[in-house]
């Protein structure tokens, strides 16, 4: 992940332990950073126990209480959604985190129980305990990252979370093409376009996203396919049929694009746009 390293090697030091005449300072120096530590330490939980603490912003608060009690601080985060989800637009992501975790403890548990040789009927009642909770996180966590893409927010982390929890996501595959997209990788984001289509070949939206980036890259020909295909399932569309007339002019394809002006007519005559399609 932090791409490839090339060491070079330049001399060579043979392998001896130190005395201590060679590390008294260092040593010296540690034991004293380390007494340091300990005294603050001590003395940050002395005053931390006696003070009364009031936190302010209630989302660092949830987080603090979330230090302590993971339950008890995923139920604030999702009261302050409830109550009020302006708060912090990534406010399902912080729940949709939680519950991930909550999924993979259980998950965790699960596994160490049914790696056991043999196991009494209280692991197995556990095991299928086990097994609800880690699907209602899950599904819980799901919900909660889809919550946030909602709220137009396109988080590449959150979105690989969702897409792991969820790898035939639809939402979240659009989502994941539209941000591929825009950090200029076509290729990627067409193909997670066509990875949509053959899920769901009625998704007018994955056609024409994927028609405007064609567009944008001078693929004139997959644009006139993806508009095409979604034009004959939104048949009332008039912006669509301009962009098809754009492409299809691209193309110097004149006849095709003075049919779909002629359909563009019949819908919606007065349509400026249609007038600029027809100059």
């Amino acid at each position: 992940s932090y791409g490839y390293h090339i060491i070079r090697v330049l001399e060579h030091k043979q392998a001896h332990t130190a005395t201590l005449a060679e590390v008294r300072d260092q040593v010296v120096r540690d034991v004293t950073a380390e007494n340091e530590s300990a005294r603050a330490d001590d003395w940050y939980r002395g005053v931390r126990a006696t003070a009364d603490v009031v936190v302010g912003p209630p989302v660092v608060n949830a987080f603090m209480i979330q230090e302590s009690d993971s339950d008890k601080g995923l139920a604030e985060f999702e009261r302050l959604y409830a109550e009020r989800k302006d708060l912090d637009v990534y406010l399902p992501y912080y729940i949709g985190q939680l519950y991930e975790a909550k999924a993979n403890a259980a998950e965790s548990e699960r596994t160490k129980l049914e790696d056991l040789d043999a196991r009494t009927a209280e692991q197995e009642t556990r095991i299928s305990d086990l097994k609800a909770l880690e699907a209602a996180s899950a599904e819980r966590a799901i919900a909660a990252y889809e919550a946030l893409l909602k709220n137009d927010v396109s988080d590449e982390v959150a979105l690989t979370r969702l897409l792991a929890l969820e790898p035939g996501n639809l939402d979240g595959m659009l989502a994941m093409a539209q941000l591929l997209a825009e950090q200029g990788d076509s290729n990627a984001a067409q193909a997670q376009y066509a990875s949509i289509l053959e899920a769901n070949p009625q998704s007018t939206a994955a056609m024409i996203a994927s028609g405007d980036l064609a567009q944008k890259d001078a693929d004139y020909a997959l644009a006139k396919q993806r508009f095409e295909e979604a034009a004959k399932l939104l048949p009332g569309d008039v912006g669509l049929r301009i962009k098809l007339v754009n492409v299809l002019l691209a193309l110097d394809d004149t006849t095709g694009a003075e049919t779909v002006v002629q359909a563009i007519r019949q819908i919606d005559p007065s349509n400026a746009r249609l007038l600029v399609a027809e100059g």
